[in-house]
Parts: C-alpha cells; sequence; structure tokens
C-alpha cells in the first residue's frame, strides 16, 4: 500500500505558521492605506501598523527563548 504525499496531513508546525500568515494578512490589508481614505484615517493606519511592528518585536525574545527551551526539551 502505498501513501500519497496529498493523503499525509499537514504538520503541526505548518499549522501554526499558515495560522500566523493569515492572521498577518489580515492585518496588513486592514492597516494598508486605501485611495480614498481621509488624513484622519491615513495617520491611524499609519499608527496602528507601527503599534504592529512593535508588537511583533517586543514578543520576538519570548519566541526564541521558548523556542530554545522546547529544543533543549527535545534533546
Amino acid at each position: 500500500m502505498k501513501i500519497k504525499l496529498d493523503e499525509l496531513e499537514p504538520k503541526p508546525g505548518k499549522q501554526v505558521l499558515g495560522a500566523a500568515a493569515s492572521i498577518y494578512g489580515v492585518f496588513d490589508r486592514w492597516s494598508a492605506a486605501k485611495e480614498g481614505d481621509s488624513t484622519l484615517t491615513l495617520a491611524m493606519k499609519i499608527v496602528i501598523k507601527f503599534t504592529g511592528v512593535a508588537v511583533m518585536i517586543l514578543l520576538s525574545p519570548f519566541l526564541v527563548i521558548g523556542l530554545t527551551i522546547a529544543f533543549i526539551a527535545v534533546f
């Protein structure tokens, strides 16, 4: 019996990355400047985009620490 690659379930890591990419894509589309936006709306979208980037930068050390602990636990 041969198992096709299409029949295999995706790995949990790929599911998490896919979910993160999906969430970021929604955030990026929501905070993108569109034609017809007022000046106030554009300013708020820029502030929201910079805030999102700052949050990702602030959370990145916790991600690195968590991944390090996970790899240490595996080995």
